[in-house]
């Protein structure tokens, strides 16, 4: 996800201030816009980090969690984001396990409108679940 590799860049702090905050107007405005994209954004954005530089745990899992709701669990990036940001950084290894198995067992050709971007969660998901000890 572009946010994870712009963590160093002074720039990007810039526009992430200004992001975040059309983000929570998205919101504002329509919170299920594209499967709840601003909750997913947000999700990454407050778990990216730990908290004691900066993140803030508790609500990207809420964010993460309404992002889930509104996609109805069929949009696979939502749980890929959620067990790479959020799981990993509080270093809970039962969610990580239980999301990216969700996106393994997930018929892809069930929701043809979310394919390209299910089919790269999917591939993601099996890439993290293989390197599973790594992170925990």
């Amino acid at each position: 996800m572009w946010l994870q590799y712009q963590a160093g860049a002074p720039a990007s702090l810039a526009a992430l201030v200004k992001v975040e905050e059309i983000m929570k107007r998205i919101l504002q405005l329509d919170e299920g816009y594209y499967h709840g994209a601003a909750h997913l954004f947000l999700g990454s954005y407050y778990g990216s980090r730990p908290e004691m530089l900066g993140g803030k745990p508790a609500a990207s899992r809420t964010h993460f969690e309404r992002a889930l709701e509104l996609g109805d669990h069929q949009f696979l990036p939502a749980q890929v984001a959620f067990a790479e940001t959020y799981a990993r950084t509080v270093f809970d290894r039962e969610l990580f396990e239980q999301l990216l198995r969700e996106v393994m067992d997930f018929p892809l050709d069930s929701r043809p409108d979310f394919a390209l971007a299910n089919q790269v969660a999917k591939k993601r998901a099996g890439q993290l679940l293989a390197d599973i000890d790594r992170y925990f």
